[in-house]
C-alpha cells in the first residue's frame, strides 16, 4: 500500500539536526595529513567555508607491563555552508553531512552523494562499513502544562506518562524511551520523550524529542548507498507521521 505521507513537506519543522553518515572499514590513505585537491573541489561547491581541525585519538592498553596510554593526532576536514547551518566532515574513516537548518531530503542526499562519489573515485578500495541517516526533531511549545502532549502526539508514545500516580506527575524530571527495530535490511533506533534541558530539576519546559536513526550493521556496497538512504528516509518519515496528530501537522502547516 502506498505511504499516504510520502513526499509530505512542511513549511515549518521542528528539526534540530539531520545527519547523513558513512564509516569506512579502513582509513582513507593520506587523509589524516592532507585532503586531495579534487576532493576539496567538490566539498567547497556546497560547503564553501573550510575549517580543518586537529583531532586526537587516545587509547589505554592494559598488559603485562601495566597500563600504557597512547595518543595519536590527525587532521579532520570540516567545511561549512555560507550561513554555517550545515557542515561536511571528512575524517580518516568517516564522511558525514550535518544540517541544522533543514530544507529537503533531496538536498541532503545530493550533497552527501556528490562527496561520496568523489571519495569512491579517488579511493577505489574504500569499503563502507556503516551507513546512517538520523533526524532529530525537538518539538518546543509554550503552554501551561509541559507534560500534556495528548493534542500533538500519538497516545502510544505517551503511555510512559501514565505510569506514575497522578499526584507524582508534577515531580517528573525525565521521561525518555529507546525503541530499536531490526528491520530486513537495516536497523531503526527511535528515541523519544522529554529529555528535559533542566534535568535533574523537574520538567518545566514543554520540549519533546523524536530522534529517529536508521543505519546498517554491516558492510555496504558503494552502489547501494543511494537506495539505502531512500529506504532510511521513507521509514523515518513513516514513523514520524505515525507519531504525530493532525493538530501538530496544522502547526507545521503542510505544504
Amino acid at each position: 500500500m502506498p505511504d499516504p505521507f510520502a513526499g509530505t513537506c512542511y513549511r515549518r519543522n521542528f528539526l534540530k539536526e539531520v545527519i547523513a553518515r558513512v564509516d569506512f572499514l579502513s582509513p582513507l590513505p593520506g587523509v589524516e595529513a592532507a585532503l586531495p585537491p579534487r576532493l576539496t573541489e567538490v566539498a567547497v561547491g556546497a560547503f564553501p567555508i573550510p575549517e580543518p581541525r586537529e583531532a586526537v585519538q587516545r587509547a589505554v592498553e592494559i598488559g603485562p607491563q601495566g597500563v600504557q596510554s597512547s595518543e595519536e593526532r590527525f587532521k579532520e576536514w570540516l567545511f561549512h555552508g555560507k550561513e554555517r547551518t550545515k557542515t561536511l566532515t571528512i575524517g580518516r574513516q568517516v564522511v558525514l553531512v550535518q544540517h541544522r537548518t533543514y530544507q529537503t531530503y533531496e538536498l541532503v542526499k545530493a550533497e552527501f552523494l556528490a562527496v561520496l562519489d568523489r571519495v569512491a573515485e579517488l579511493f577505489p578500495g574504500a569499503q563502507p562499513s556503516r551507513v546512517g541517516l538520523r533526524y532529530v526533531n525537538t518539538i518546543e511549545l509554550t503552554e501551561a502544562n509541559p507534560a500534556d502532549w495528548s493534542a500533538y502526539l500519538a497516545p502510544q508514545l505517551l503511555a510512559l506518562f501514565q505510569f506514575p500516580p497522578e499526584a507524582d506527575r508534577p515531580a517528573l524530571s525525565r521521561v525518555f524511551h529507546n525503541l530499536e527495530l531490526a528491520l530486513e535490511t537495516f536497523n531503526l533506533r527511535y528515541r523519544f520523550g522529554m529529555h528535559n534541558p533542566d534535568y535533574p530539576a523537574r520538567i518545566r519546559q514543554k520540549v519533546f524529542v523524536l530522534d529517529l536513526d536508521a543505519y546498517t550493521q554491516s558492510a555496504v556496497d558503494k552502489r547501494d548507498i543511494g537506495p539505502l538512504l531512500d529506504d532510511f528516509h521513507a521509514t523515518i518519515q513513516s514513523h514520524f507521521e505515525q507519531s504525530i496528530t493532525d493538530t501538530l501537522r496544522g502547526i507545521m502547516n503542510a505544504a
